[in-house]
């Protein structure tokens, strides 16, 4: 079994943000929470006020309103009557911004699945290439334990330890039904990642895979 170590390819996609489909509903987004806390902080400012004037009655509010020059028929009634407003903003607001954040995971979603089908060649290329490096592993180890197992038949005290970063022993025998190596191999071609051919052929006793 041969296998080249080459350069990873790769397809450019532009940033999620700069898509068409999904870049107006971003924007939608972001100016309704602008709105939302623009709204909020006014709201803040008039409980204020609400409050500083709370312990004085309507003619002392007039009274010191005269003395500034601008005074109104019913400060009080006009300032609840501002609260009032912008708590409506606020809440329709509040579901203006829930429904367009509802859309915007959608599009991502839907954006998202597409630009990943675009890179779909390329996952499948890379695949057989992890599935090759497996094979390589189960094919090399496999040479190491027979080497060992060797040595004991001569009557040597062998102990085998797989080679590499993976736990080779527990994917069991590739050929059979009911192993980690079996169910990967479904996976594979559940995937598109190998064709029934190639998946007969590895659980058949050949190791050869050119990915």
């Amino acid at each position: 079994m041969q296998m080249t170590l080459g350069k990873s390819k790769s397809q450019a996609l532009p940033p999620l943000d700069e898509h068409s489909e999904y870049r107006p509903i971003k924007e939608l987004v972001h100016r309704l929470k602008s709105e939302l806390n623009a709204k909020t902080a006014e709201r803040t400012k008039l409980i204020d006020r609400q409050n500083a004037t709370s312990h004085k009655s309507v003619v002392q509010v007039l009274v010191e309103q005269y003395r500034e020059g601008t005074p109104t028929v019913d400060a009080r009634f006009s300032l609840n009557e501002q609260l009032a407003s912008s708590s409506r903003h606020i809440r329709a607001l509040v579901i203006a911004l829930e429904q367009a954040e509802k859309d915007e995971r959608a599009i991502r979603i839907k954006v998202s699945i597409s630009m990943a089908d675009a890179h779909k060649d390329l996952v499948r290329e890379h695949a057989r290439t992890v599935l090759q490096g497996m094979l390589l592993i189960q094919r090399g180890n496999q040479a190491i334990t027979a080497l060992c197992e060797s040595r004991r038949a001569l009557g040597y005290t062998e102990y085998f330890h797989p080679v590499g970063m993976s736990d080779w022993p527990q994917w069991g025998d590739i050929e059979a039904s009911n192993s980690p190596w079996s169910m990967i191999l479904r996976e594979f071609v559940e995937a598109g990642y190998i064709t029934s051919a190639e998946h007969h052929r590895l659980t058949h006793g050949s190791l050869d895979f050119q990915p």
